[in-house]
């Protein structure tokens, strides 16, 4: 299997296709779902997600917002940015992602 900076969305969230859902995860623009409900998959009732900045050698998750599908993403104020490291961050995924295979 080849990991990728988001592979983690599809092997650890409901709504995923592996599981056969439908729910997109990966919004338009550069937002990702960090959760949303587990027992439906559903944005619709109720998710958090984050803006998603990729650079050379780092990630950056910023502007972290409830969101449902209908409306404007709410934006919580006071958390964030924060900063990855892109090697450590990549090895975490590829290591995470490891776990589910065995």
């Amino acid at each position: 299997m080849i990991t990728t900076t988001l592979s983690h969305q599809a092997l650890f969230r409901a709504g995923s296709n592996v599981n056969n859902c439908t729910v997109t995860e990966k919004l338009s623009g550069d937002r990702v779902l960090l959760y949303l409900c587990p027992e439906c998959g559903d944005i619709g009732c109720g998710a958090y997600s984050v803006q998603t900045q990729e650079s050379d050698e780092h990630f950056i998750r910023d502007l972290f917002a409830y969101e449902n599908g209908y409306e404007e993403p709410r934006i919580i104020k006071g958390i964030g940015p924060f900063t990855f490291e892109k090697q450590s961050y990549e090895a975490a995924i590829t290591g995470a992602s490891a776990l589910c295979l065995t």
